[in-house]
């Protein structure tokens, strides 16, 4: 019986073990083309999948650079931040200055993670587009879709034009009505 008892606590152990590995799970391992992170499928895509006003509704937290968004399933959103060419650089005197595109991006940082995970980057490649507002722009080519309603926290933070970001986002995506 005392073997049978101790049998049982070792199996219990280990159990429990392996679920806290399972919750603690992939969270290291960086996202590529093609994986999916609790609801969202995280892919490449085309200018067409820059969020354009009416795609994705955006409240801003209070104080903080944080956000509360929405989007219907399966709209596709770009999520990453953009570099935009030397025509849009403003200091916080509003003086237009700066470098022009390819050297903005070669000299920016920036880290990107969805719900903890880092995404890689470099696997995702960019994208450059001409917005009808800001003019010509880069950004990396990440995009996520949801085929059912759910959540997803992404978080970016980085440094451009010497100037140090972040930003966090929680999107939920709703049947549309």
């Amino acid at each position: 019986m005392k073997r049978l008892r101790r049998y049982v606590f070792f199996l219990g152990i280990i159990l429990l073990s392996m679920w806290a590995l399972a919750a603690c799970g992939p969270r290291g391992e960086p996202i590529h083309p093609g994986d999916t992170v609790g609801v969202v499928t995280v892919t490449t895509g085309t200018s067409r999948d820059y969020p354009t006003p009416g795609a994705m509704h955006c409240t801003q937290q209070e104080g903080k650079n944080e956000y509360a968004c929405t989007a219907a399933v399966g709209q596709r959103l770009n999520i990453s931040i953009a570099v935009y060419d030397n025509n849009f650089t403003l200091t916080d005197e509003n003086e237009i200055v700066g470098l022009d595109l390819d050297t903005k991006w070669e000299e920016h940082t920036y880290e990107l993670f969805i719900d903890n995970r880092p995404v890689d980057l470099a696997a995702f490649g960019s994208l450059d587009m001409e917005h009808p507002t800001y003019g010509f722009m880069r950004l990396w080519n990440v995009v996520i879709f949801a085929d059912k309603p759910g959540e997803v926290t992404v978080y970016g933070k980085g440094e451009l034009s010497g100037k140090p970001f972040e930003i966090t986002q929680k999107i939920t995506f709703s049947a549309a009505k």
